[in-house]
């Protein structure tokens, strides 16, 4: 926060942004939401967190009212659009894939053997008709003949019987037709290869300073770097294989040893690092290099023992470690107590909850105010909806009633109440 001027907290929450907690340097971190000081002044050092709208990108929140009639046109109509879409794809790879063989320095060389194959093709029938003295009818048989030599056949086509001349033919056909075969294999291999090798051509440089370093592009690193994306952070990912084809395409990468790659990513300028491989051990290694190169930098480690986490904590007291069995664990007993989870996310060492909820006849918050359910009982409401009305960051004077829906960000110990 050394770019935050120094004002008064509560001048930080505005219309579409409310402050979750405040931790000032070097105090203990809060563990309750609405526990800020409005009046204290914000200093270089503190950590704020914060929620704040996207009107552009709350479609997980907003679920509308719609009678039957409606939902069975929309789905008809999403039907469409998904086999359109289908379709559109469809075109795109094709179209990309003829573009690359256009690009091709040897497809000169392939269109020359494939116009000599279909050459010699009609020729060949030509002249074992002619030779052999056959009517017209036996064109098939001729054809056939003529085809097998040029795919490399010899004995199977022709006998000893034949001319010397029809056997020199026999031979001249046969080379052809393998010199075909295997330029049209190297080049095809090549091609496939490349296809898979090849990175985007429209990647972004390596950023050079504020950065945050993405190690692991697996299933969870991949989802992290969406996230990422979705937050416009400046990223760069690092992984020792290239990444599954139409994933992160606009994210620069290095591809190296993650030993040797964490000398390529301008780690000494880089705002954090977040360590999500599948290997714990792996992800220590690289905590303790990077920490290395820069000893103020926040590490950021995934693992799956709840103890090696502590034993990390011990090791690398700056180092963040998040077991992600941990985080599920405190999800499931949440949804198996009736919970709606939206999503999961992590603060203050605490595992927070994005959670729906439902306001029935009989519940203890119906004709409560938004301001009761957010003060008593510590959450923070961030969207509300009934039939005829949706709100985000809503007012805390509405009263709750009966079949209004209500989205939270919550712990553990709120949502317990």
């Amino acid at each position: 926060m050394s770019n935050v001027p120094l004002y008064y907290l509560y001048k930080f929450e505005k219309p579409g942004c409310l402050v979750l907690s405040h931790n000032s340097n070097g105090e203990n971190l809060p563990t309750q939401f609405h526990q800020w000081n409005p009046f204290e002044i914000i200093k270089e050092g503190d950590e704020i967190a914060y929620i704040t709208v996207d009107k552009g990108n709350n479609s997980f929140l907003v679920n509308k009212y719609k009678n039957k009639k409606y939902l069975k046109i929309e789905n008809l109509l999403k039907f469409w659009q998904k086999n359109a879409q289908n379709l559109v794809t469809i075109w795109q790879q094709a179209k990309m894939y003829w573009l690359s063989i256009k690009e091709q320095q040897s497809i000169p060389l392939v269109l020359l053997v494939g116009i000599i194959w279909l050459s010699l093709l009609p020729l060949g029938m030509i002249i074992l008709m002619v030779a052999q003295n056959k009517p017209l009818d036996k064109w098939l048989d001729i054809f056939y003949a003529t085809f097998v030599m040029l795919l490399g056949a010899y004995n199977e086509v022709l006998d000893t019987q034949y001319r010397i001349e029809i056997r020199i033919m026999n031979l001249i056909w046969m080379i052809a037709g393998i010199i075909t075969i295997a330029v049209l294999n190297s080049k095809l291999t090549q091609y496939f290869v490349s296809t898979q090798l090849r990175l985007p051509v429209n990647r972004r440089p390596i950023p050079e300073n504020n950065h945050i370093v993405l190690i692991g592009l697996g299933r969870v690193g991949t989802r992290v770097a969406k996230f990422l994306q979705n937050w416009n952070k400046s990223f760069l990912g690092v992984d020792s294989v290239v990444p599954q084809a139409n994933t992160l395409t606009q994210v620069p990468l290095v591809i190296d040893n993650l030993s040797n790659a964490l000398d390529k990513v301008n780690l000494k300028e880089a705002r954090s690092v977040v360590i999500v491989t599948n290997d714990e051990m792996v992800n220590l290694q690289l905590a303790i290099i990077a920490q290395k190169i820069n000893p103020n930098i926040p590490v950021i480690i995934r693992t799956t023992d709840p103890n090696f986490s502590n034993d990390i904590k011990k090791l690398l007291p700056k180092a963040k470690a998040m077991c992600i069995y941990a985080l599920s664990a405190e999800a499931f007993v949440v949804a198996a107590l009736g919970e709606n989870i939206l999503d999961v996310l992590r603060l203050n060492e605490q595992t927070i909850l994005i959670t729906e909820y439902t306001i029935r006849q009989n519940d203890t918050l119906n004709g409560l105010r938004l301001s009761d359910v957010a003060y008593g009982y510590g959450v923070v409401p961030i969207f509300y909806q009934k039939p005829n009305e949706e709100s985000l960051m809503p007012s805390n004077n509405i009263k709750l009633e009966s079949g209004d829906r209500l989205v939270v960000v919550a712990g553990i110990e709120s949502l317990k109440k």
